[in-house]
């Protein structure tokens, strides 16, 4: 079971690792982060929600499927959508407006940010015919800019201006609206839909709403909202903090094993998981420690990425926090296994389980992992 176990755990990072390479060369053609990485979290949802209802079934509590997947997976398509949209919207806002005068043409910038925060001055050399534009005073910003080379430019260049400009507005609107402001909105959403769902089926009393209800809705938080959080550690701080982070957490597994078995004596939670040992604890955080300084004081400076060495405190705390955040989330997935009296949620993966046995650690962690990194406490 041992071989078992490593021989595809080590399948299952490279194939991972290899659609990593994938994501970033079609980000880098597209200009569209996840693209190869967003069908993979659909299927862990889809395969994720498939497990919780399993579970539900063996409790007698049979939710609606349907609700259930589409309340999980409108979450991760309206948070990565939001991304996308926004991170195109940006790169489009620096493309040049293209002006013809008189049979000459010439590239305006459609904004220039200055180290300030607003538009510095901005040189539109598009002939003699228009020499001398530019923005004088460094305040005016795209609409003055714009608006001079419209007057020595044509049709196609006006038009442009429209058009950017109408974009440009509705990138303000939407810019505070970041993807985890879209993903609670969704689940709220989703919530609604749930109670409608319920209406609309309701025909006597005494049919346990109450509790289908509340698992619908806690599998929508457990497997789609906790799961988004992991996509957004891609998309807001990129693929080597997510490699990070589910690095760190899954070798605490891996040293938590390892120690367990060569040393373990005193059981941690026996009613829950009667394998799991306080010997085997402490070399989860170990290992966790261990795999965050390597990333950070070694990996992430190989690419290119300041890790900023005064702060190895953080790294240390982030470590521990993370495999604490971890054995909390097996402990967790176990509760609910051992309600349903069964061993592990699936069967897909042999020697694994299901994929919620595979994905309980990193899913209670990815939350405050998001955090770490959104405070920027670690590089």
């Amino acid at each position: 079971m041992l071989r078992l176990r490593l021989l595809l755990g080590f399948s299952i990072a490279f194939s991972i690792l290899g659609l990593c390479f994938l994501d970033i060369y079609l980000e880098n053609l597209t200009n569209i982060p996840g693209i190869a990485l967003f069908p993979l979290l659909i299927l862990l949802i889809y395969l994720g929600v498939r497990e919780m209802l399993h579970l539900a079934n063996r409790n007698h509590v049979f939710p609606v499927p349907y609700v259930t997947y589409l309340g999980c997976g409108l979450i991760a398509v309206s948070a990565w959508a939001t991304f996308v949209f926004q991170h195109t919207s940006s790169s489009e806002e620096l493309s040049p407006v293209p002006v013809s005068v008189s049979g000459a043409s010439a590239s305006v910038p459609a904004a220039v940010p200055a180290a300030g925060g607003g538009p510095e001055s901005v040189s539109v050399p598009v002939g003699p015919a228009a020499e001398g534009v530019k923005n004088s005073t460094g305040t005016a910003g795209l609409a003055d800019t714009v608006s001079a080379v419209s007057t020595v430019g044509d049709g196609a260049a006006a038009e442009h201006e429209i058009r950017h400009r109408t974009n440009r507005k509705l990138l303000e609107k939407l810019e505070h609206l970041t993807p985890g402001n879209w993903a609670l909105s969704t689940f709220a959403l989703s919530v609604i839909f749930v109670f409608l769902q319920e209406m609309w089926t309701f025909v006597r009393p005494g049919a346990a709403v109450n509790i289908r209800i509340s698992y619908t809705v806690f599998t929508i938080v457990y497997v789609g909202l906790l799961l988004t959080y992991i996509a957004q550690i891609r998309l807001c701080h990129g693929l080597p903090m997510l490699a990070a982070f589910i690095a760190i957490v899954k070798m605490g597994d891996v040293g938590a094993f390892t120690v367990g078995k060569l040393f373990g004596r005193n059981k941690m939670a026996p009613t829950l998981s009667p394998g799991k040992t306080i010997e085997g604890a402490f070399g989860a955080i170990l290992f966790s420690v261990l795999t965050a300084l390597t990333f950070f004081y070694f990996i992430l400076p190989l690419i290119g990425i300041d890790a900023a060495p005064e702060k190895v405190v953080w790294w240390v705390v982030y470590g521990v926090v993370l495999c604490l955040l971890g054995m909390l989330g097996d402990l967790a997935e176990s509760l609910l296994k051992r309600d349903a009296e069964i061993k592990d949620a699936g069967s897909l993966v042999p020697g694994f389980g299901g994929v919620l046995d595979i994905l309980d650690s990193l899913l209670i962690a990815a939350p405050v992992a998001y955090a770490f990194l959104t405070l920027d406490l670690l590089y």
